[in-house]
């Protein structure tokens, strides 16, 4: 179905990461990566697959962000 095929790119994309896992058991999701886990258990498969997915394209964006900032203070700059 369409679903999946959209879906399923997400999911191979998130895979490209090095370090990530996906795990998918009935109707539990769970992606790892860097010691944090999400997990989703909802009605059906493709909304858990779908729902950790969002969680985790949100977390790894806000994470990539936070850390393009920190590489991008010189700490010499602040120091007298």
């Amino acid at each position: 179905s369409k679903d999946w095929d959209w879906l399923m790119q997400v999911v191979e994309k998130i895979e490209s990461i090095s370090g990530v896992q996906i795990f998918i058991n009935g109707i539990t999701c769970e992606i790892m990566f860097k010691g944090r886990v999400i997990s989703k258990h909802n009605n059906s498969k493709i909304e858990a697959l779908y729902n950790a997915c969002v969680e985790f394209v949100k977390w790894y964006n806000k994470e990539q962000i936070n850390q393009y900032i920190q590489d991008s203070i010189d700490i010499d700059e602040w120091s007298d």
